[in-house]
This record gives C-alpha cells, structure tokens and sequence, in this order.
C-alpha cells in the first residue's frame, strides 16, 4: 500500500540539531522534507535533479528511495559531507518520519 503526502505539509517538525542526518551546513533541510518532495513527485528509478547540492540532503533521500539523482555544488567542503551522507546510505536507509511507505509525526 502506498501513501502520499496530503496536500498541506505542517508535519515537518524534526528539530535540525536532533535529525541523525545533521552536518554543519547552516540551512540543511529535514530528510523528511525531501523525501515528501520526491515522493510526491517522482517514482523509483526516476532522476532526481538539485542544481544546489549543498550538504546532498536530495541526493541521500533519493538514493535511500530508490531514485537515480545528479547534484551540482562549487563548494567543495559541502561535497565531501554529501559524499560521507551518500557513504552511509549503503548501510542505513532509515528515514526519520518515514518507514515502509508510510509518513508519521
């Protein structure tokens, strides 16, 4: 059974200092947020895009579901924390917020 964000997205309350994903980037977004966005828009095996890669919280929510992504970024501190973030998908593909197809608080 698959299920589909709602319409109205006010459930995003994953603090930034508690997700097990935090880097130092200074506007990282939620795994949850993401996840959202390519759920809702995309299938699996689908290219994610993210011209503004950052710390590569798009391109470790697309790995984790399934989706083939391409991420720009001139910073090259914040491609090596994607790089480790993409590193530590082989082994954990949990989502904080999100398990078996399903969102929760």
């Amino acid at each position: 059974m698959d299920t589909y964000p709602s319409n109205s997205w006010n459930d995003i309350s994953i603090r930034y200092w508690s997700m097990s994903e935090n880097t130092a980037y200074s506007t990282q977004k939620p795994e949850k947020l993401l996840v959202q966005l390519i759920v809702s828009s995309s299938n699996p095996s689908d290219i994610i895009f993210n011209p503004f890669l950052a710390s590569g919280t798009t391109s470790v929510a697309s790995k984790k579901l399934a989706r083939h992504f391409i991420g720009i970024e001139q910073n090259a501190q914040y491609c090596i924390w994607a790089e480790k973030r993409l590193e530590i998908t082989e082994t954990d593909k949990t989502i904080q917020g999100y398990q078996d197809g399903v969102f929760w608080q």
